[in-house]
């Protein structure tokens, strides 16, 4: 037997004033037989159809011929239901928010840690300042030299070179001499990069240099400073 799978909406779709063609007329007698359990008289079917009673005898006569023979019947499809538009809207709004807190959650996330990370790097940056005000042997300007430090955002290797290279200028005469007054300032020294300088190759010994000082404080010690 063949099928011919028909949505139930189909129905609704029927002329409600004939005609009929003859593959509604043979849907709708196949309605009444199958799905209702009924079969109208042909004065009913004639006025339904909005044929004469001659044509109509003649097509229930064919249809009863060709369903003996099982060679067509309708099958009818439940017709599905529509989504629930405002569940539907909502679900995709309910998604759309959770889908914005995941975003706004990871952004978060990955703000603090940039926060935690630059703040990490600033104190280290000014644990090496520290470290630099300590040996730098001008203590003048501290606040303008730690903001000089702070925007040239020292990393550990240009900080080794800093505190090396300042090792040796300590050592240089123009440094020793006149009690270090033409030492720069530090925060001059930092703006300069005079670290990055070449370096000297005249050093005060260290003994002549340890003179010095026992001097200058014998000096003190009379009184004559």
């Amino acid at each position: 037997m063949l099928f011919a799978q028909v949505p139930l909406i189909f129905l609704q779709k029927l002329p409600k004033f004939g005609p009929y063609s003859e593959t509604e007329a043979m849907f709708f007698f196949d309605v009444d037989r199958r799905i209702n359990g009924i079969e109208r008289s042909m004065l009913e079917y004639s006025k339904i159809w909005g044929w004469d009673r001659g044509k109509v005898t003649r097509f229930i006569k064919f249809i009863k011929n060709i369903s003996e023979c099982n060679e067509l019947s309708f099958s009818i499809k439940p017709t599905p239901q529509k989504e629930n538009t405002d569940s539907a809207k909502n679900a995709h709004i309910n998604q759309f928010k959770n889908n914005s807190l995941q975003t706004q959650s990871s952004n978060e996330s990955a703000l603090t840690k940039h926060k935690t990370d630059t703040l990490l790097i600033e104190r280290e940056r000014e644990n090496m300042f520290a470290q630099f005000w300590e040996a730098y042997p001008k203590k003048k300007s501290k606040p303008a030299a730690l903001k000089s430090w702070m925007k040239l955002k020292p990393t550990p290797e240009c900080f080794s070179e800093i505190m090396s290279a300042l090792d040796l200028q300590k050592q240089h005469n123009d440094w020793i001499k006149s009690g270090g007054q033409f030492i720069p300032y530090p925060n001059n020294w930092i703006n300069n990069k005079s670290w990055e300088d070449k370096q000297p190759t005249t050093i005060v010994p260290a003994t002549s240099a340890t003179t010095h000082r026992s001097r200058l404080e014998e000096m003190k010690e009379q009184g004559l400073l």
